[in-house]
């Protein structure tokens, strides 16, 4: 078997148009899924983001300290 260079790209076209076809299919579901996740965990989620932040701040403030 050769090498077609024409038949390798159609191919590769193909798997590309099949992969967009799937995302764009569950594509809301996939939003739903995750939207309802966020809706029952915002707690949980919203004490990791406060908590992230919080020492994104004072690791920001250690430098400013070490720097002067």
């Amino acid at each position: 078997m050769v090498y077609d260079k024409e038949k390798y790209q159609q191919y590769r076209e193909a798997v590309r148009a099949a992969q967009r076809r799937y995302y764009q299919k569950n594509k809301e579901r996939l939003l739903a899924v995750q939207k309802k996740y966020d809706d029952e965990h915002r707690d949980q989620i919203r004490q990791r983001h406060m908590k992230y932040s919080k020492s994104k701040l004072e690791t920001r403030i250690e430098l400013q300290d070490d720097d002067e």
